[in-house]
């Protein structure tokens, strides 16, 4: 099945690399694929490019989430108008 993830974000420490993933596991949790998409983080909102993904196999399961490059303490940013839908 081909999946589509979107989401918007926005950082309070800009120039950061912000990266939405989508990473298929099996039910063993065997990781299975991954997808990702970034966007250098600013103070305004920015929306990823469409993140599309057709899984591998079936039964498994789908992790969406956002991972920062470099990141350091006190790093923050605000994630936004999350889905995952069938493409």
């Amino acid at each position: 099945m081909r999946n589509r993830a979107r989401a918007q974000v926005r950082s309070q420490t800009p120039g950061r690399s912000l990266c939405l993933l989508l990473r298929e596991r099996s039910p063993s949790w065997t990781n299975l694929g991954i997808r990702s998409v970034c966007v250098t983080g600013a103070g305004g909102w920015q929306t990823f490019r469409d993140l599309h993904y057709t899984a591998a196999g079936s039964g498994g399961i789908l992790e969406l989430f956002v991972q920062q490059g470099g990141a350091a303490t006190g790093d923050s940013f605000d994630l936004d108008a999350v889905s995952l839908t069938a493409a």
